[in-house]
């Protein structure tokens, strides 16, 4: 993203700054708001991995005790704002007493004979689809990824001028389809021969 915003100030240059401050700036201030848009989903996985965002399971910000995604939003909605991606399907087991609670704070969880209890799993196999997602999920994936990707395809399609380029190979279609005779352009450069 440093490479194309600096791409995008280099060609500054050739941009008219009389025909106002968005035609003369508006690719530069769309790609630059791309590049922070689409990092945050990278972000918000690197802030979970180091604990800075805890995700929904075995710790004091957002626990979700021997409980799934479900029966935590029940007990207070407790893991809306963690920084989990999918609603999980997979309760966290935490055996016995956990960080000092009095024995029943947080709900037992049955195990079957062989059965580990863990909380280092949050999805059962192929559950991670989109229809999945929790709110920071939709937020981060869809609302932050998907804009600055869009904003991103915008800023560079309007610094490469594409609808002048687009109207400009229309026009030449049209004057090779009417057997070569030259259609009049408002541009500049005009095709006189084929």
């Amino acid at each position: 993203m440093i490479v194309v915003n600096g791409f995008m100030v280099h060609t500054l240059k050739h941009r008219i700054r009389r025909r106002g401050f968005f035609h003369y700036y508006g690719p530069l201030l769309c790609t630059l708001i791309a590049a922070p848009l689409i990092m945050a989903d990278l972000t918000r996985h690197v802030l979970s991995d180091w604990n800075v965002w805890q995700w929904c399971g075995n710790n004091t910000d957002f626990p979700r005790i021997n409980q799934t995604w479900d029966e935590a939003a029940a007990a207070g909605d407790a893991c809306r704002w963690s920084s989990t991606m999918y609603r999980c399907d997979v309760p966290c087991c935490v055996p016995g007493t956990w960080d000092g609670q009095p024995a029943g704070t947080y709900p037992t969880l049955p195990l079957s004979p062989g059965e580990e209890c863990t909380c280092d799993v949050c999805m059962s196999p192929g559950g991670e689809k989109m229809a999945n997602l929790s709110m920071i999920g939709y937020l981060f994936t869809i609302g932050f990824t998907y804009s600055g990707f869009t904003m991103l395809a915008l800023g560079t399609l309007w610094n490469a001028s594409i609808i002048k380029k687009l109207k400009e190979i229309g026009r030449k279609y049209r004057e090779l389809r009417a057997g070569g005779a030259p259609i009049r352009s408002s541009s500049k450069a005009r095709v006189t021969s084929v």
